[in-house]
């Protein structure tokens, strides 16, 4: 990486100039432009100390035909710029037909102040400031101001070049250049620990120049030393934050202003990042879509810089958490793939300021020699669920042949040598965009003419069949926006890149016969990426890149195993304390690439097909709370005026992106569970602006813990802690019966399908049945060693939840006896609550210590075990589709679940300790503390809010502990049936 310095006594100010002149005595017309002279022209590793407004005066080479007098010298004499570098001096001439110069110092064979004819034309100071430096090498770069290879000229013998300085004393110049000229004839290790301590010493002694404050009524609130990350360029300065603005001073002038500032206004997001494989960086993410990619010295530094600027009030558009439902609408369709991917780049530490970290994209399509693309033909897509290693099979035999002969014994064993992403990879596809990016990295050359990127198909066939080449894309092939739409394809410099073997001229890209130019090359991939296929297969290539095949016993499994080096955390860097062992480090992954931070640890959930929702005719069933805390029920309609229940109940709510059809057939991948077919968004619960409290009824004298409703909404059933079953007629408003089950608390209740029996959990370590029709217990079921906390019923099977830590499945089915038929102790703490899907094939219960298990039903075994919360899970609810699982806690969160993988899709933090959830697939509604019943979209995330929500449905702040809702077709005020959709919220209160 290249660092630049600025020396604490310069006192000459900014000068425009660029490269290299010539002998030939030609008086040259200045063109000037902004400076051709970057830090990529600088060599690894060097720094940019300073520079000095100067003139160079031509000298006749030997042999050189006629005189050129000292006169002739001056009048002809050329402006630019000496650039004093920790490796070299560079002339920059103001005239851009001109080539800058660049001496090395290890070229350089002297440097002193000249005395000759040539000082009496001089005016002023400059008579005893003539610069006299003789090199037996220069390297001539950026000649007419054009990006093309660096010329290394020798000269022989060497020769002499005059220069004067304008505004410093030519002895000013000559200690430092001296200096760095002595040093460049050190040993390599003692010439950079010499260098480290200079440039270490010079930073600490510099200070920001306040005088560039914007407002004088700024305060300062943090200060420290930074690098200011671009690519292939690490630039240091002073970071100074104020109570309004953001402000980086570099150490030298190669920026276009002194000091660069940003309001904290402006700023939208905050990003940790990792930088030369330390966590040091921080990504500042602006409204204009730019970023700042900052290093400090320390991830103590950086945090504290972090946690600055996040509380400080002027930063009014910062989001701390602005992506975290990304996850939900992608799935929903909401979220393209393409912003997808770049979201998760981002979330894990890729950045286009850093070539090593660059985002990376996938090959999504096999096919580049047609005339047309079939989007339709599964056989025009790469398979996404393979890395680009293992798409060959023949080429896969090889690296796995190779990684059974590896020694276990010396380091870790890998399939691929070389990496999916690296800067020379990246360059790769940006030669013709990025050029000097290139020279940069190459020495000052362009790669050979064949390993140049000059063909999508022959690049394809190389990463199918080149055992050093797996290299995957970048997002430039996949992005619509802006106007720079496929430029990284055109040669609009007209760049020598040469000649190919074959005689082919290496120009634009050639694109495969169904792209008509550049710029619809991508607009087809992008199209291809945002196709049904992929949607549908996408998850697989993340599982491979982010997720939990990236790296352990799946990754081997999955032929996706990388050198070591390039994971995070296969190295301690902040334990390596030679700085030269760290930079052979740094080395090393510039050459292997970084593997991005590992996101998920199970299978990354899959998009569902089409954005739409699976429909259900099943009426919501209330269930119970799964809370085991007195006694009020608070009745709120939610009424969408003019809507008719044909079109409610049932209808399809088209999304973003989907298909006009209210319907689509989705087939499963293999080996993924099929969740059943017929996808529509079906909307259960209608508008809520219109909803109003309609009764509030003391029917227990201690808290209600759970509830459940009757098909038509006409008859509520609770239980309480004061020990009794109470049926409430919600068409009367009023009781029906008081049944007393036991002695002890009930906690739960479940009604059958034909309402004629309820099953009611008490503490009592029981289950009993209670007859509806007779009006008595029919059964008591008993194989609990504590209290049952929670049921659930579907069909004939009931499971119940205890705070015995397990959970038990019976049957209550004629002749099935009062035995469980299944056990599952799979918690070490209590069951607080649980749910089954509505097929009977997969339950869920949650527990006091936050734990989350997913059992499947039909092998009576645990499927997967999450730490979902961090404290006690009070409600769990799977969707009526069967794909996701909502649940509530007591640490104040909400969060939605991926049932395939198990992956948390979603989460927020409600302020709040929560006791109650209820869904119908669309939207969720929990209840907690405070009294109040709030309500989230779960296709977009986002919280339901106006007039009428979040429902205060306790005013006195009582705790909500549980809900019951249900779409009615009659009004709780006239009982008449209008055929109009009344949904009601039941909210049970602990008072």
């Amino acid at each position: 990486m290249t660092v630049y310095f600025k020396y604490s006594f310069r006192t000459e100010s900014f000068q425009d100039c660029p490269d290299y002149i010539t002998c030939d005595p030609i008086m040259f017309v200045a063109s000037r432009i902004k400076s051709r002279f970057s830090l990529t022209l600088l060599d690894e590793g060097e720094y940019y100390f300073d520079d000095f407004a100067s003139f160079y005066y031509l000298t006749p080479s030997p042999g050189h035909v006629g005189s050129l007098s000292d006169e002739e010298a001056f009048k002809k004499r050329v402006k630019g710029r000496l650039l004093l570098c920790s490796g070299s001096i560079l002339f920059d001439p103001e005239d851009t037909r001109l080539p800058v110069w660049k001496f090395r110092f290890v070229d350089v064979v002297s440097m002193e102040n000249w005395r000759g004819n040539l000082q009496s034309s001089l005016p002023g100071l400059a008579k005893a400031s003539v610069l006299l430096l003789r090199a037996s090498q220069v390297v001539e770069m950026k000649e007419n101001n054009q990006n093309a290879p660096y010329k290394f000229k020798k000269l022989d013998p060497p020769q002499d070049f005059r220069f004067t300085l304008s505004y410093v004393s030519l002895d000013v110049f000559l200690k430092q250049a001296q200096g760095l000229h002595r040093l460049s004839r050190l040993p390599r290790r003692e010439l950079e620990a010499t260098l480290r301590d200079t440039i270490q010493e010079r930073e600490d002694y510099s200070q920001f120049d306040h005088s560039w404050l914007q407002d004088i009524n700024e305060r300062q609130v943090h200060e420290a030393r930074a690098l200011r990350i671009t690519p292939l360029v690490r630039n240091p300065g002073r970071l100074l934050l104020t109570t309004e603005r953001l402000y980086f001073q570099p150490m030298n002038n190669i920026e276009s202003v002194p000091v660069n500032s940003w309001a904290l206004s402006s700023i939208v997001r905050l990003a940790k990042r990792r930088h030369a494989l330390r966590h040091v960086g921080l990504e500042i993410f602006l409204e204009d879509s730019s970023s700042i990619f900052l290093a400090l010295q320390s991830p103590s530094e950086r945090n504290d810089l972090q946690r600055v600027l996040s509380s400080l009030p002027a930063a009014t558009n910062l989001v701390q958490n602005d992506e975290s439902n990304m996850l939900l609408k992608w799935m929903h369709g909401l979220v393209s793939n393409f912003d997808y991917l770049m979201y998760l780049n981002s979330q894990a530490g890729r950045t286009v300021n850093d070539l090593t970290q660059y985002p990376v994209f996938p090959w999504v399509l096999a096919d580049y020699t047609s005339t047309s693309l079939d989007l339709t033909n599964p056989d025009t897509f790469r398979d996404l669920s393979r890395p680009i290693g293992a798409l060959n099979p023949a080429r896969l035999q090889t690296f796995l042949d190779r990684y059974a002969e590896m020694p276990d014994d010396t380091q870790p064993k890998f399939l691929y040598g070389t990496h999916y992403s690296t800067p020379a990879y990246v360059l790769y596809y940006l030669v013709r965009r990025a050029p000097d990016y290139m020279l940069r990295l190459q020495n000052g050359k362009f790669d050979a003419p064949d390993r140049l990127f000059h063909s999508i198909e022959e690049t394809w066939t190389s990463v199918l069949s080149n055992p050093a080449d797996v290299k995957e894309l970048i997002p430039e092939f996949y992005d619509t926006q802006g106007d720079a739409v496929a430029e990284f394809m055109y040669n609009a410099e007209n760049l020598d890149l040469g000649t190919k073997q074959s005689g082919v001229r290496v120009h634009d890209v050639v694109l495969p016969p169904w792209a008509r130019s550049p710029r619809n090359f991508v607009e087809k991939m992008r199209e291809a990426l945002e196709c049904e296929y992929v949607s549908q297969h996408l998850h697989q290539w993340i599982d491979l890149i982010f997720g939990f095949k990236q790296r352990g016993e799946e990754a081997v499994r999955a032929n996706n195993v990388f050198y070591h080096l390039t994971y995070e955390g296969a190295v301690d860097v902040e334990a390596v304390t030679d700085p030269a062992e760290r930079e052979s480090l740094e080395a090393q992954i510039n050459e292997f690439g970084q593997t991005p931070r590992q996101l998920f640890d199970r299978p990354h959930p899959q998009r569902l097909a089409r954005p739409l929702w699976r429909n259900s005719s099943e009426p919501l069933d209330a269930g119970d709370s799964g809370s085991v805390l007195g006694g009020t029920i608070s009745f709120l309609k939610m009424l969408e005026p003019g809507a008719p229940i044909d079109s409610v109940p049932g209808r399809t709510q088209e999304m973003p992106g989907s298909s006009s059809s209210s319907s689509l057939q989705s087939t499963p991948s293999k080996g993924r569970e099929d969740h059943s077919v017929t996808y529509t968004r079906t909307i259960k619960w209608p508008s809520t602006h219109d909803m109003q409290q309609k009764v509030s009824a003391k029917v227990h004298r201690d808290s209600v813990n759970a509830m459940c409703l009757s098909s038509s909404g006409r008859t509520l059933y609770t239980v309480s802690q004061d020990t009794t079953l109470k049926i409430y007629s919600v068409a009367e408003q009023k009781q029906q019966r008081s049944i007393n089950i036991c002695g002890l608390a009930l906690s739960a209740c479940q009604l059958t399908a034909d309402e004629k029996m309820i099953a009611v959990g008490s503490w009592d370590n029981s289950v009993y049945l209670y007859s509806v029709v007779n009006g008595h217990v029919t059964e008591k079921l008993t194989g609990h060693d504590d209290a049952v906390s929670c049921l659930r019923l579907v069909g004939d099977m009931l499971a119940s939840g205890s705070w015995d830590s397990t959970v038990k499945l019976w049957s209550l089915s004629s002749g099935s006896g009062k035995v469980p038929v299944a056990d599952f102790v799979e918690s070490e703490t209590p069951i607080r609550a649980l749910d089954m899907d509505n097929t009977g094939r997969l339950l869920v219960s949650g527990s006091e210590d936050g734990s989350l298990v997913f059992s499947d039903l039909r092998t009576r075994h645990p499927i997967r075990t999450l730490q979902a919360h961090v404290d006690a899970i009070n409600g769990v609810r799977i969707t009526a589709d069967g794909l996701n699982v909502v649940t509530c806690s007591e640490d104040r969160h909400a969060k939605i679940f991926d049932v395939t993988g198990g992956i948390e899709t979603w989460s927020v933090d409600t302020g709040v300790a929560l006791k109650c959830v209820q869904t119908d697939g669309s939207y969720f509604m929990v209840g907690g503390e405070e009294g109040v019943v709030r309500m989230w979209d779960m296709v977009r995330g986002e919280e339901v809010t106006h007039d009428a929500m979040p429902i205060e449905a306790f005013p006195d702040e009582d705790t909500v502990t549980c809900l019951g809702v249900t779409a009615l077709t009659w009004d709780l005020d006239d009982q008449d049936e209008d055929r109009r959709l009344k949904t009601v919220v039941f909210a049970g209160s602990q008072q």
